[in-house]
């Protein structure tokens, strides 16, 4: 059962990464093109559903796999973590559509951060 979890963990993380350099792909290409519009109407991809929420359930650790026990023994953390990345992941849907191409490289660079602060306290090499 945990080797179940496991792969679904990996799966969709895997196909969050996939949806993340998409939306940034398009952000990229369509940029000008969207500048003032409206939101609501359809030009701008959803917002990632905050998938780390639900994918590393109590008594999932295997141990040797890349996730650190410390996800599990210091859940405070592990959220207060995945909160930075989910406003960090915010935070460049607001300044992409800015338009000011030094907010977004800020924004990315602070997301990075994010993903790496994570991944360094719980993510095994």
């Amino acid at each position: 059962a945990q080797r179940a979890v496991v792969e679904t963990r990996k799966a969709v993380l895997g196909r969050a990464l996939e949806l993340h350099q998409h939306g940034l792909d398009r952000d990229a290409e369509q940029r000008e093109e969207d500048r003032g519009r409206d939101p609501a109407d359809g030009a701008h991809p959803p917002a990632q559903r905050p998938v780390t929420q639900h994918i590393f359930p109590a008594d999932s650790y295997i141990e040797g796999g890349h996730a650190k026990a410390e996800i599990w023994s210091d859940p405070e953390t592990f959220a207060e973590r995945r909160q930075n990345f989910l406003e960090a992941a915010a935070a460049i849907g607001a300044v992409a559509d800015s338009g000011d191409q030094a907010a977004f490289m800020g924004a990315l660079k602070t997301l990075g951060g994010t993903c790496k602060g994570c991944h360094d306290s719980f993510r095994a090499k």
